[in-house]
């Protein structure tokens, strides 16, 4: 059996649904979803989805979506899609299947599939599909339209010895004094938008 409070709310008896606040869940909610705060999961929430907040999941929720603050995963045309979780004021408003938004406005326009944002904006207007974006910097935010791609902000300048290296295979992050290796790092930098690009060719030991 549902549970059903709130004017207009309309959790399926059938379902085990949840709906508590004005139009939550109001059409379509899945089978052991559950809705909370106005407009919450309003049109179709997917089955085993969580909305809570104001607006969160308010259209096309995703089935195992969750969705929790102010306008969390709750864009106007296209919701947070399977398995997605949106966590903030605004977050993953249009968040792709299986994508991570924690923090305010993260992926707050679109977020592609597999993607991550974490922190306050980070990637406000859009994060690319199987891509990582870390921001530590407040309002001002990054956006990232690269695929496959990490972007973080800030990045403190210093002159070192050592050097950073990614190992393809495993995805691992390392460093090392840079006096072990010969030859020249290619077209390495960090550009202004907090993007790390590079391919480090030229490095032998």
């Amino acid at each position: 059996t549902g549970v059903s409070l709130g004017i207009n709310s309309n959790a399926n008896t059938a379902s085990d649904g949840i709906a508590i606040g004005n139009l939550a869940a109001n059409t379509g909610q899945g089978y052991s979803a559950i809705a909370i705060g106005t407009l919450a999961g309003r049109i179709q929430q997917g089955n085993t989805s969580i909305a809570i907040g104001i607006y969160a999941g308010r259209q096309q929720m995703g089935a195992n979506a969750i969705a929790i603050g102010h306008s969390a995963g709750e864009f106007n045309t296209h919701g947070a899609k399977d398995g997605s979780i949106s966590i903030g004021a605004g977050a993953g408003r249009e968040a792709g299947a299986n994508a991570i938004m924690i923090g305010r406005a993260a992926g707050g326009t679109t977020s592609g599939e597999n993607s991550i944002g974490i922190g306050t904006e980070a990637g406000s207007g859009t994060i690319a599909a199987n891509s990582i974006v870390i921001n530590a910097t407040g309002p001002s935010g990054i956006n990232n339209n690269l695929t496959d791609s990490f972007s973080v902000r800030p990045v403190r300048s210093n002159v070192t010895t050592e050097a950073m290296f990614y190992n393809t295979t495993t995805g691992e992050i390392t460093y090392d004094v840079l006096s072990n290796y010969t030859g020249n790092i290619n077209a390495g930098n960090l550009t202004t938008t907090g993007l790390i690009t590079g391919d480090g060719g030229g490095l032998s030991n």
